[in-house]
């Protein structure tokens, strides 16, 4: 039964008779790991497109990997003196990680495309 965890993705086939949908558990949280010590802020969720990701301290270097739902490496960057960035998904609607590293800290977040 659908609840506030589900999320289902469709799209229609070529052949304007079938198409495809996938259903995804997702958390209340979109936080899935957290070494940080606080909350993190992620929104809008879900997204059409960029996120802002919001954290409580200023970090001198943070590292950023987001991933599709087959783990493959859609983007890679890093910022500088912050304690908050934005960052554009690529690709189509489905789930997003988005990986943030700052010294030996780690979170792990899913992100929701529209």
């Amino acid at each position: 039964m659908p609840d506030a965890n589900t999320i289902a993705i469709g799209a229609p086939g070529n052949d304007g008779e079938t198409g495809q949908v996938r259903v995804y558990n997702i958390s209340n949280s979109n936080t899935l790991e957290n070494s940080f010590g606080f909350d993190i802020k992620a929104y809008p969720i879900p997204t059409r497109d960029v996120v802002k990701i919001e954290l409580k301290a200023n970090y001198p270097k943070l590292s950023v990997v987001v991933r599709n739902i087959e783990g493959k490496e859609m983007i890679k960057k890093s910022f500088n003196n912050t304690n908050n960035f934005q960052i554009k998904i690529p690709g189509d609607s489905g789930i997003y990680s988005i990986e943030i590293s700052a010294q030996d800290k780690k979170a792990l977040l899913n992100i929701v495309k529209d």
